[in-house]
């Protein structure tokens, strides 16, 4: 898959994209519920456990600089 995508492949990490695409699958059916008028709210132990999740993805693929990037952007919309 990563020579598909030609993005630099991590032999030892297969369970890391299932647990990535359950992640993005959990946040598109959270956004599917959130629109307007919204009928579900995230909380606290859902945003601390998405961003924890999303810092472990990010250290365990060695992208800790992206990670700083996007969260500075993404910190900056709010």
């Amino acid at each position: 898959m990563a020579t598909y995508l030609d993005i630099p492949g991590i032999l030892e990490m297969g369970e890391l994209s299932v647990y990535g695409a359950s992640v993005l699958g959990a946040g598109i059916g959270f956004l599917w519920y959130n629109t307007y008028p919204a009928q579900v709210f995230i909380g606290d132990v859902g945003h601390f456990s998405l961003g924890g999740g999303l810092g472990m993805m990010a250290v365990l693929t060695k992208n800790e600089l992206l990670s700083l990037v996007l969260g500075g952007v993404s910190s900056s919309k709010c």
